[in-house]
């Protein structure tokens, strides 16, 4: 029979599948698997509440829904935000004086603050294309 053993060392917590099984008589117990220092769930819905999990659902997690295009421009769409953000953040710094930045910095930020904007707007046009797209 499998179960789960926890094992602390110092204040960290470590957890095994281990199973119990007997030779020459006398009970033993070998590992099977580590799972890691994060507590396993002890129950997980399936079906309905209350369905525990099995030594099956420890050994083969369910795979993640696969990404669809509309994904993958959200992705995009999101780090264009926070390159935005970031250079919102350097322009705050150049106008109360605490920027390093020379003269070619600054037009190189301004170059590619406009290139993201233009970068954004077509990001969202792309989105509402793609999901039209994924509805048919």
């Amino acid at each position: 029979m499998a179960f789960i053993r926890e094992v602390k060392r110092g204040n960290r917590c470590y957890y095994y599948l281990v199973e119990s099984y007997r030779e020459g008589g006398k009970p033993k117990q070998r590992t099977l698997q580590y799972l890691g220092t994060k507590p396993p769930p002890r129950r997980r819905p399936r079906s309905g509440p209350g369905v525990e999990i099995t030594v099956w659902d420890m050994l083969h997690p369910r795979p993640k829904p696969a990404k669809t295009s509309t994904d993958y421009v959200r992705d995009i769409d999101k780090l264009a935000e926070r390159l935005l953000n970031k250079l919102i953040q350097i322009s705050t710094l150049e106008l109360v004086g605490k920027s390093p930045l020379n003269e070619a910095d600054r037009l190189t930020i301004d170059n590619l603050r406009t290139t993201l904007l233009f970068l954004h707007d077509a990001i969202k046009k792309l989105i509402a294309k793609t999901e039209v797209d994924e509805l048919q």
